[in-house]
């Protein structure tokens, strides 16, 4: 299981965008029942961190938003007498 930080960008005017930061990268040890951190990045400061990346825009290669919107979609025409 690997966590993000989410920090602040800015580009020196007015405007700022969320990004994020790597964390730490935990594996569950089934020998002891617990998460133990594998890898470790250094914490990197609230606003403009040096390292950084920019949350996606665009649905996954999967695919799976667009099933589930087609999915909501089929059930929100579905008249109001019908259970689920």
């Amino acid at each position: 299981m690997e966590f993000n930080k989410i920090r602040l960008q800015t580009n020196f005017s007015d405007d700022f965008q969320l990004v994020y930061t790597d964390s730490n990268t935990y594996q569950y040890k089934f020998a002891n029942l617990r998460w133990q951190p594998i890898h470790t990045i250094l914490s990197f400061p609230l606003i403009n961190p040096p390292t950084f990346s920019l949350p996606i825009t665009v649905p996954n290669a999967l695919g799976r938003e667009t099933e589930y919107q087609a999915h909501l979609a089929q059930v929100q025409n579905l008249p109001n007498s019908i259970h689920i």
